[in-house]
């Protein structure tokens, strides 16, 4: 008998340091271990984000180093584009992109624009405000000739974008022809006076470096 009641003190005991060991976990350990899981990931979470202003700032950097070279580039095509429609002009050197291409001036066929429309509502892309107008060239010749009218295209003193261009074989063999090309774009118009793009990212940038060096005293 008395060895069963030692017995059983014994298990009792041990259950109760199971208990107690079960309490300190939920009590004490659980919600320490819980805290430090958090911890754990909110270090995560500020590593991440340490590391995506880090890429943000590189990016910044980057496009700082580019803008003085693209703010030149929108300089000269921006300089491609008129301050009036110049129909008459667009007319005649369209005639003589198609003569430059060994072209008869009757092989021209058509030229149709249409009327000058604000770019986004009369909205600015860099201070420049634009408007577009589409512009529709139908001419006939050899294949060669066709696309060196293409060219021709290309280096007009005033910015045209080429949407589409189709190309068909003449029906008529008498053609001399031999092809027509339909040409479809958009010429550009400005609206506004071209600023100086170059200086303006020049002095957005020693206003930055300025700011830069007064926050960082």
């Amino acid at each position: 008998m008395k060895g069963n009641r030692v017995r059983t003190v014994t298990i009792l005991s041990l259950l109760g340091i199971v208990a107690l060991a079960a309490l300190s976990w939920f009590v004490v350990l659980g919600p320490r271990l819980s805290q430090a899981d958090e911890v754990a990931l909110q270090v995560e979470q500020v590593e991440a984000n340490n590391l995506q202003l880090r890429n943000r700032v590189n990016q910044t950097r980057d496009l700082v180093d580019r803008a003085p070279a693209a703010a030149a580039a929108a300089q000269l095509l921006f300089a491609r584009m008129p301050e009036a429609a110049q129909l008459p002009t667009v007319l005649r050197q369209i005639t003589d992109a198609a003569q430059s291409a060994g072209m008869k001036p009757d092989n021209v066929q058509v030229i149709s624009t249409s009327v000058p429309v604000a770019v986004g509502a009369g909205s600015t892309t860099g201070g420049v405000s634009l408007a577009s107008m589409k512009i529709d060239v139908t001419v006939a010749g050899s294949r060669p000739q066709l696309l060196t009218f293409l060219d021709n295209l290309q280096g007009l003193d005033r910015a045209l974008l080429v949407n589409g261009t189709q190309i068909t074989v003449t029906p008529d063999p008498d053609t001399k022809a031999g092809e027509t090309l339909q040409v479809s774009g958009t010429m550009f118009v400005l609206q506004s006076a071209l600023p100086d793009l170059v200086a303006q990212v020049d002095q957005l940038k020693a206003e930055a470096g300025a700011a830069a060096a007064a926050a960082g005293s």
